[in-house]
């Protein structure tokens, strides 16, 4: 009989072509990440306009915001010096109750205003613009919200507050 020889051949991998990453590149590759991350974090939040106005201006009206004692909103809405060819007085509104939409949308540009340290009696301007579009915008900041993305139910308040003004 043969003898068999069964030898056990333990694959050894010596392949050079293929090699782990080092720690350097493994710090290159994080220090990019983060680069990355930081330009685009400062182009998205802090180089881009928040309100696009490539369409003329239909109506604008100046909004001076106040808290009355009892919670409601005070509105003192006046025209812009273009628009009013008269000095008319300025009109107020109150707005009572919860006025959800209103009171968050007001909440959020004044944070803004507090995060910079900016004082919170300068108006901001309620904008209709002939393509339909509606924003508010801070006149210190320049940062403002398009208030039709947040569908027409929410825009009404504002919408109101235009139509109203414009009867006066």
């Amino acid at each position: 009989m043969s003898q068999l020889s069964i030898s056990s051949q333990n694959p050894t991998v010596n392949d050079n072509s293929f090699s782990p990453i080092t720690r350097r590149h493994f710090q290159a590759m994080l220090l990019v990440m983060i680069v990355t991350l930081l330009y685009v974090a400062f182009e998205t939040q802090m180089n881009t306009p928040t309100v696009e106005q490539s369409s003329p201006i239909a109506q604008k009206v100046i909004l001076v915001i106040d808290d009355d004692k009892n919670g409601d909103i005070l509105l003192t809405v006046s025209k812009t010096r273009q628009q009013s060819a008269i000095n008319s007085p300025p009109q107020i509104m109150r707005f009572t109750g919860e006025q959800g939409f209103l009171r968050g949308t007001l909440r959020a540009l004044a944070r803004d205003r507090r995060m910079r340290n900016l004082t919170s009696e300068a108006p901001f301007e309620l904008t209709l613009f002939k393509d339909g579009r509606l924003s508010i915008i801070d006149t210190l900041t320049g940062r403002g919200i398009d208030l039709e993305a947040f569908g027409p139910d929410n825009v009404a308040v504002f919408s109101k507050i235009l139509a109203e003004s414009a009867q006066n």
